[in-house]
């Protein structure tokens, strides 16, 4: 009798010891997975924050006096006062 109460001890203390040690794995797991997770979204943030300082660059040069010049000669064909527009004829 005492043995076969020793057999169900033995059994249960490993049943419980296993599922303890599943539930570990399981965690470690988790934990790595979630990791990665993180370095990805830090990642694609510290891109995305790159792109959103590359854009307020060009806001930025946007509203300059040098941009809005340029974009009136090129966009515009306009002049300043004084200059000479000098057309090529391509033959």
């Amino acid at each position: 009798m005492k043995k076969r109460r020793f057999k169900v001890r033995f059994v249960m203390i490993l049943a419980i010891i296993c599922y303890f040690g599943y539930i570990l794995f399981d965690q470690q797991a988790m934990m790595v997975k979630y990791k990665k997770e993180i370095e990805q979204l830090n990642a694609e943030k510290m891109s995305i924050e790159e792109t959103n300082a590359n854009l307020q660059d060009e806001i930025d040069f946007a509203q300059t006096k040098e941009y809005k010049e340029r974009m009136a000669r090129e966009k515009m064909g306009l002049i300043m006062p004084g200059e000479k527009t000098y057309v090529i004829k391509e033959e």
